[in-house]
Parts: C-alpha cells; structure tokens; sequence
C-alpha cells in the first residue's frame, strides 16, 4: 500500500484519513470527489467481499482454469484477491497480479477523460 502526502488543497477535503492510495487521490481530485469518501468506504468494501465470494462463486459456475481465476480475483478483489490466489497456485497469483496493475492503469487514464467528459 503506498503512502502519498497529498497537497494542501486535497489536504482540506480528505478529513481523518490515515493514508491516501495514488489512484483514489487522483480519482477524488480530478472528479472534484470526497477523498474521505472515496479512500474509506469505496476502498475497501469491494474487494473484502470479492475476496470472500471468488472461490464459492467459481466451484458453482465450474470454472477450474487458474489464469481465469487468478485473474478474476485480481481485477476484481485488488490485492486481498492477489494474496489468495498466490495461496491457491502460482499461476493464479501471476495472473491476479497482472489483472491488478491492468485496473490501476486503466483506471488511472480512464477515470479523468471520463471526467471531462461528464
């Protein structure tokens, strides 16, 4: 998890937030968002869940591939998903750790043409 000293303009808007990640900081900001908002809730909510459902989920549909998997776990449980497909299989964490950094990119680059155009 990286530590980001945010400016003093975003410092106003991001509250008791403990730490900033990158992509949330410069999603806020160009979005003219809550960071608080954005780096409290937001955050962590999607992928503790994802995290939890990707296993059961993937045994139901029966879906056995360890690239499908990891990689679905990556994208959509960041890297708590990351971390339990490296205890699955190599394979799988490889790809969940390529899906991650995918998100990031992209939405690090979509997220403020969007923007703009909203």
């Amino acid at each position: 998890m990286a530590l980001v000293q945010p400016s003093s303009n975003v410092a106003t808007r991001r509250n008791n937030a403990d730490y900033v990640e990158p992509i949330n900081l410069e999603t806020a900001v160009v979005c003219h968002g809550w960071l608080s908002l954005t780096n409290d809730w937001f955050r962590p909510q999607p992928p503790v869940c994802s995290a939890l459902l990707v296993t059961p989920l993937f045994n139901a549909l029966g879906i056995n591939d360890r690239r499908a998997r990891g990689f679905a776990a990556g994208l959509a449980a960041h890297g708590i998903g990351t971390a339990r497909a490296f205890q699955v299989s190599d394979v799988a964490g490889v790809f969940a750790g390529i899906a991650m950094a995918l998100n990031g990119l992209i939405t690090a680059f979509l997220v403020p043409l969007l923007a703009k155009l909203l």
